[in-house]
């Protein structure tokens, strides 16, 4: 179905990029996602917007839900997030806007040198002895 922008602003699956290593040369850049399983979504929760998102195969459930008063029939409505989870969603979709700007909206890592994440291991050698706390 298409919906106008008014009801369906966005879906967010947030990512983030990890640096292994693979001996003293061979670094690969991996792409995972932050919370599996959950896709974040900027709607208005219209029937048709509902009915739509209840009939995909993969949709289990809403985070947070209400059952409705005297309809025992009809599944749970979703409630809306409060001021803090708002604020935690934009973050997330301020991190994913500037992660597909960046890396574009279908990254997959394969073609990332990660020369960027490589700041990370500034001062350590293969083999060298840490500490960790």
């Amino acid at each position: 179905s298409h919906f106008p922008p008014t009801d369906v602003e966005k879906f967010v699956v947030p990512v983030q990029r990890t640096l292994r290593s693979h001996g003293d040369k061979k670094k690969v850049v991996d792409v995972k996602v932050r919370y599996p399983g959950y896709v974040f979504c900027k709607i208005r929760l219209t029937e048709d917007v509902y009915e739509t998102l209840q009939e995909l195969e993969l949709a289990r459930s809403w985070m947070g839900t209400v059952n409705r008063k005297g309809h025992k029939k009809l599944p749970p409505a979703p409630i809306p997030l409060n001021y803090e989870e708002v604020k935690k969603f934009k973050g997330l979709e301020e991190e994913t806007e500037e992660f597909e700007n960046v890396y574009g909206g279908d990254y997959s890592g394969r073609t990332d040198s990660g020369e960027d994440l490589l700041e990370q291991y500034a001062g350590y050698d293969v083999g060298q002895m840490v500490k960790i706390l």
